[in-house]
């Protein structure tokens, strides 16, 4: 070959050499470019307060198009009239159109625009609804309801021994009611208070400062017309009737002086039943006993009361007939009876 052609040959390979070292010096100063727009992006990305991308202003469309959609679906409120975030917006439009069947063309813009937010704000709002769920179960039920009352007295007794100074005495109590059927009704009582000494007559517990049980009872019905009652520490008179507008705070002028014959015997066991006629006619049956202590129900040894009364209310007056017969621990026995009535003339502005 002449020399000529050994020269082209000679560039030829010298140029084969360079390539790959020119290919890798190519490749390494793109990479290094790459790894420094990523840190970039990174340090950029951190700035959560550049109004573009977090801040959404009051002038800005999609605040707007919230407020118009609240003001239509009913969530103004929700609504601030200062600055927004992203978040913010999502979790305004999640619950703006939580229960929307079909979407406006503008909610779907919305929609699209805060797609990734709203993932986020969903996905929240599922781990609440789980949390939510486990702590009802350890908590009351839906219907139960609770009421609670202060009562507080000063007085005494005239002519009594160590009663006639002037005293004071105090009672709190809440009640809890709850409802598994609809139809009947579980009752507790709690209470506390210094109800003792010449305020006895008022009721009020004795226990100080601690609380205590107070009562407990079952009521519900026996078919259509007849409902029952069990419970303790309540009084077996609890489904009765009486004809009485009114209630007094101590225990002799309690439903219209109905005290002795509606059995308030403090014992532990109560139970009673009451029947309905219908147009305001009504029958019902009480006991009270010891069913807490040794001497045991219906017997010698433990005090026992059985009481009746039937009755008919109306709206303008009533009527009822309770008697009570009290079987104390000893040979004889009490019997209380007492007729109630009532007359509202129902004048108006009186």
């Amino acid at each position: 070959c002449p020399l000529f052609c050994v020269r082209k040959l000679m560039k030829l390979f010298q140029s084969l050499l360079v390539a790959p070292a020119a290919i890798g010096l190519l490749s390494s100063i793109s990479a290094s470019a790459t790894e420094l727009n990523i840190n970039d992006a990174s340090r950029y990305s951190q700035f959560t307060s550049i109004p573009k991308f977090d801040q959404i202003y009051p002038n800005d469309w999609a605040h707007k198009a919230l407020k118009e959609i609240a003001t239509s679906r009913g969530c103004l409120g929700s609504i601030p009239e200062a600055n927004l975030t992203r978040l913010e917006a999502a979790s305004i439009l999640n619950g703006c159109l939580a229960n929307v069947a079909k979407l406006t063309e503008q909610e779907t813009k919305l929609i699209t625009e805060f797609n990734s937010e709203l993932a986020l704000v969903r996905a929240n709002a599922d781990s609440l609804d789980l949390y939510e769920s486990e702590f009802e179960a350890g908590t009351f039920s839906a219907t139960t309801s609770a009421s609670f009352s202060a009562d507080m007295a000063v007085g005494s007794v005239d002519q009594a021994a160590n009663q006639d100074s002037v005293q004071t005495a105090y009672g709190f109590s809440m009640g809890l009611t709850t409802s598994f059927t609809g139809e009947d009704s579980l009752d507790v009582a709690i209470s506390g208070g210094n109800g003792h000494g010449a305020l006895t007559e008022f009721d009020l517990t004795a226990t100080g400062s601690d609380f205590q049980m107070d009562g407990i009872s079952y009521t519900f019905p026996l078919g259509e017309k007849a409902t029952a009652m069990f419970g303790f520490d309540v009084d077996g008179s609890s489904l009765y009737n009486t004809a009485c507008l009114y209630s007094g705070p101590s225990d002799s002028l309690d439903n219209c002086g109905n005290w002795m014959s509606a059995m308030a015997t403090d014992s532990s066991t109560a139970l009673g039943v009451t029947y309905d006629f219908g147009n305001g006619l009504t029958a019902s049956f009480g006991y009270e006993g010891d069913g807490s202590t040794g001497a045991g129900l219906a017997t010698e040894q433990g005090l026992d009361a059985y009481g009746g009364q039937l009755s008919y209310l109306s709206d303008k007056y009533g009527i009822s007939l309770t008697y009570a017969k009290i079987e104390p621990n000893t040979t004889s026995a009490d019997s209380y009876t007492a007729i109630n009535g009532y007359f509202d003339p129902g004048l108006e502005g009186v």
